[in-house]
């Protein structure tokens, strides 16, 4: 009776551990996430870079699920590029 009881805490504090380790995981992607962006020289009013941030989505079995998110409406275009444009696709290849 007490090994299943001590099997249950432990269980519950890895449980923990998981939810904290996803948490930062999120939080490093944020940080990556910015980092990446100011390497694409698309930077102009700041508002993609304060707009990125982690947010919880949910439990899942033994842990947690986090995202890295942005509601900024041309983030997109920042992360697949804008396609075709006057002829040429973003990659300076003519079509």
């Amino acid at each position: 009776d007490a090994a299943i009881k001590e099997m249950q805490a432990y269980q519950e504090q890895l449980t923990h551990k998981c939810r904290i380790l996803a948490q930062r995981v999120a939080e490093i992607g944020v940080e990556i996430a910015r980092v990446n962006i100011a390497d694409f020289d698309a930077i102009y009013s700041g508002e993609l870079l304060s707009s990125i941030r982690a947010e919880y989505s949910g439990s899942v079995p033994d842990g947690a699920s986090w995202l890295v998110i942005t509601d900024c409406p041309w983030a997109a275009y920042v992360e697949f590029g804008t396609g075709i444009v006057s002829g040429y696709f973003h990659c300076g290849v003519e079509i």
